[in-house]
């Protein structure tokens, strides 16, 4: 069944339902990605969350995409390698689960150390490799050197989602370096974030095979920003997240091939995304087709003690938030082409303050500002108040 769309290439991580690609498969979906949940080089997302598949799983899914039409990159993209960069044994590893993926089919990987690039490329020329987020691109300098190295695509940090000049610049450059830009759609990360590093080093600790995060970890960034966006809802439209309804502003500076980021998501999710992604438009809780933190959240409340209402409330709001899509400006995306945040104080601004009023709610009211401390304590053993150094 044909269905009216945008003109985008869309790039979805996969949860390895074969039935998903089924679904997608008349979208313009080019590539799906996803990884084991654990792997030499390790990846982005928390092995908890991602389905525990093993090689002949891989490669029959992989065998399913290529039979819709869809290519597949291998996810590759920790930053934080251990040391292991400098063990020949790591290179001889890593070349033999290079070689074990092209061998199954799989397209192209998704890196985010310049050493993973070029080695790939090297040893695999015509293996396609996309530079991840994770390697937090945000200079067109960046663009330059890593096309030189070989990268076929580059995903551009999401704190520059909104950047229109730096983006059209960027674009054009790729476009000279024969290099595609892509942009991430669907994460709901916080504005000015100061754990990003943490957190991406801790992901590779989480998904390498001889990482050293202790077994069940929750990572303490997502904590910090769930917090900050209870205690203020203008953190969500400040978010870098991209509309459906404003990839034309995107497509006019050159840039149609977007990411959607939904390796942990339901087929019924990761579809209603691919949807309105693809045409343009989606009626509804923006919320819902966006890499959201209230279910990991929810997930954290039953370990929460006695005492901790007061964190409680705050996680159950996360729960009940919305951002009314329709209710949005219609040309509410004209701000970020004609402004520079990056060079402007959030709080002296006011403009997504104003926007949040309009079309975040919770229970069919404006939630307003409130105090909110992260309670680290319960996701890592921070010692408690009045104990002594080195105490047992």
């Amino acid at each position: 069944m044909a269905h009216p769309q945008v003109r985008v290439e869309l790039v979805v991580g996969t949860n390895f339902d074969d039935a998903m690609i089924e679904a997608v498969k008349d979208y313009p979906v080019k590539y799906i990605f996803g990884s084991h949940s654990r792997s030499l080089t390790g990846h982005g997302r928390s092995p908890s969350a991602l389905p525990d598949v093993d090689g002949g799983r891989l490669r029959d899914h992989v065998s399913a995409a290529h039979s819709a039409g869809i290519r597949f990159l291998y996810a590759m993209n920790s930053v934080n390698l251990g040391g292991n960069e400098y063990r020949e044994s790591f290179w001889r590893g890593l070349d033999s689960e290079v070689d074990g993926l092209v061998g199954m089919g799989v397209d192209g990987f998704i890196v985010a150390n310049p050493l993973i690039l070029e080695r790939i490329k090297r040893e695999h020329p015509a293996a396609e490799v996309a530079v991840s987020s994770f390697a937090k691109v945000t200079y067109v300098r960046e663009i330059e050197r890593l096309a030189a190295m070989g990268a076929d695509a580059i995903i551009v940090h999401q704190s520059r989602n909104r950047s229109f000049r730096f983006l059209e610049e960027a674009a054009r450059v790729a476009r000279r370096e024969g290099a595609r830009l892509e942009l991430i759609a669907t994460d709901v990360c916080l504005w000015g974030c100061p754990f990003f590093e943490v957190h991406i080093n801790m992901m590779g600790e989480a998904t390498r095979e001889d990482g050293r995060m202790p077994p069940g970890s929750i990572g303490y960034p997502f904590l910090q920003c769930a917090a900050a966006m209870a205690a203020d809802p203008a953190n969500l439209i400040r978010s870098r997240w991209i509309r459906p309804e404003d990839l034309g502003a995107y497509e006019r500076i050159g840039i149609d091939r977007f990411k959607i980021s939904s390796r942990r998501w339901s087929t019924e999710k990761i579809v209603r995304a691919v949807r309105a992604y693809s045409e343009g438009r989606y009626d509804g809780n923006l919320l819902d087709i966006m890499e959201y933190m209230a279910g990991f959240v929810a997930a954290l409340a039953p370990k929460l003690g006695e005492g901790a209402d007061e964190h409680r409330a705050w996680m159950d709001l996360l729960g009940r938030l919305r951002i009314e899509n329709s209710r949005f400006p219609r040309n509410w995306i004209q701000f970020f082409v004609d402004n520079e945040c990056e060079e402007i104080s959030c709080e002296e601004c006011g403009y997504c303050e104003r926007i949040a009023a309009a079309v975040v709610s919770a229970d069919g009211r404006q939630p307003a500002k409130i105090e909110v401390r992260v309670p680290y304590e319960i996701v890592m053993p921070l010692p408690r108040d009045g104990d002594q150094p080195g105490a047992k």
